[in-house]
C-alpha cells in the first residue's frame, strides 16, 4: 500500500513542478519599448577588458532599434565603440555588447533594467546609467 501512495505523491510533485515552470517561462508582460536614443554615463570597473586600451568612464550614448522583443543598438563612449544585440522581456534587456577599444575587441554580456525613461545596464563590473533622450 505504501508504493502506490508514493507513486501518487511523486506524480503530484512532478505535475506541480511542470505547472510552475510553464508559468515562469511565458511572460504576460509586453516588452518595454527601448527604441530611440539614450544618454548618460559609462562607469568602467577595474576588471573590464575595455579599460586596457583607452576606454575611460564618461559620457555615453546608445541608439536602440527594436522589433518586438529583438533589440539592436550602437554604443558611443570615451575610447570605446560597440554594437548591442539583445532581447527585451518585460522591463529586462539581456544580450551581448560587441566592443572595440583601441586595438582590443571583444564580446561582453550586457543586462539592463528599464524603469520608465531610465535604464541601468551592467556588464562585468561596469555600469551604464542612461536616460531616454526626448
Amino acid at each position: 500500500m505504501r508504493t502506490p501512495g508514493r507513486i501518487l505523491l511523486a506524480l503530484l510533485l512532478l505535475a506541480s513542478l511542470g505547472c510552475a515552470s510553464r508559468a515562469t517561462e511565458s511572460s504576460s508582460d509586453p516588452p518595454t519599448d527601448v527604441s530611440g536614443q539614450w544618454s548618460g554615463t559609462l562607469i568602467l570597473g577595474p576588471q573590464t577588458p575595455m579599460r586596457c586600451c583607452g576606454a575611460t568612464s564618461g559620457a555615453a550614448k546608445i541608439d536602440f532599434q527594436q522589433e518586438g522583443t529583438r533589440v539592436t543598438g550602437s554604443l558611443d563612449a570615451p575610447g570605446v565603440r560597440g554594437t548591442i544585440e539583445a532581447r527585451v522581456r518585460g522591463a529586462t534587456l539581456s544580450g551581448v555588447l560587441r566592443y572595440r577599444a583601441g586595438s582590443t575587441a571583444g564580446d561582453l554580456r550586457i543586462d539592463a533594467t528599464v524603469d520608465g525613461n531610465e535604464m541601468l545596464a551592467t556588464t562585468l563590473d561596469s555600469k551604464l546609467v542612461l536616460s531616454r533622450v526626448r
